[in-house]
């Protein structure tokens, strides 16, 4: 009679508790950017400027930039919930424009390139530096181009993400195909090779500039929010399988214990005694061996 009523006594104390996924926010540094400069010869590169394109320019010709984040710091069995890639455009020429982020096929590199001035009309790329042929200088060729004219980049010809982009300021892409992207991401870190930033491509005077990893202005570079929770464990005690830790549990487990049913046998004894109820509460409660 005191067991059962010391048993009733924490199986209240439960309906107060219940086992939840400690959610996460965090704010990444681009790890790496450039532009890929439309250029017969592949030449044209900016992988250390302080500005990357998107869109073409007055000349007809096309610009696209690259940009890719290290989530490392994140663990691999989170759950994205959420992410915003968030880019300060800081010159235009032309009216609002959709920029949309195509999940990059495969990785491209970053080099020592500095354009001039405004940067817009790149220059000779550095030994590493992705150019419009080249995805990593001098002699690793894209593995296939996904748009006219060849080759200009491998990548998901479905945007992940679009937002127009107008005037001078801060713009963030989010959404479902975002999320998924960032999951794939962190669940697979071989496939993380970051986005492509596509512009406006069916006209002449659409390119955007975006401020780059290297901008001067440390507040103006690109940055990933990303929210991500840790599933909780996998516990002897989650006898629902929800992947959570409940009164729920506590209830299924009553019954089976006082029933002497075989789910009950916590230890494996092969017999139902007041070691499995204490092994249980262990387990429930989060001590020492237990489920945290």
């Amino acid at each position: 009679m005191c067991t059962t009523r010391i048993v009733l006594c924490l199986a209240g104390l439960l309906l107060c508790a219940a086992g939840t996924a400690r959610a996460d926010t965090v704010t990444l540094q681009a790890a790496k950017d450039n532009t890929l400069y439309q250029d017969d010869l592949g030449l044209l590169s900016n992988g250390a400027g302080a500005y990357f394109f998107a869109g073409v320019n007055g000349n007809g010709e096309i610009r696209r930039g690259l940009i890719a984040f290290d989530l490392s710091g994140i663990p691999v069995g989170a759950v994205i919930s959420s992410a915003s890639l968030t880019a300060r455009m800081s010159r235009t020429t032309g009216d609002v424009e959709a920029v949309s982020l195509h999940r990059m096929l495969e990785n491209w590199g970053e080099g020592a390139s500095n354009a001039a001035a405004n940067e817009g009309r790149g220059t000779v790329g550095q030994p590493g530096d992705a150019t419009w042929l080249f995805a990593y200088l001098p002699g690793t060729l894209w593995a296939g181009g996904t748009s006219e004219p060849a080759t200009g980049g491998n990548f998901e010809t479905t945007a992940s993400a679009t937002t127009p982009v107008d005037q001078i300021g801060f713009y963030s892409w989010t959404g479902p195909g975002l999320n998924a992207d960032v999951q794939r991401f962190v669940s697979s870190p071989g496939e993380n090779f970051g986005w492509l930033v596509h512009g406006f491509e069916n006209g002449v005077s659409t390119a955007k500039r975006f401020d780059s990893r290297q901008n001067n202005n440390a507040a103006n570079r690109p940055t990933l929010t990303v929210t991500y929770s840790i599933p909780a464990p996998v516990c002897p005690c989650d006898l629902d399988r929800d992947g959570k830790v409940t009164s729920a549990d506590m209830f299924l487990f009553l019954p089976a214990f006082f029933g002497e049913e075989p789910i009950a046998d916590f230890d494996g004894s092969g017999l139902i005694t007041s070691a499995d109820f204490f092994e249980f509460l262990t387990c429930f409660f989060g001590l020492p061996g237990g489920c945290s």
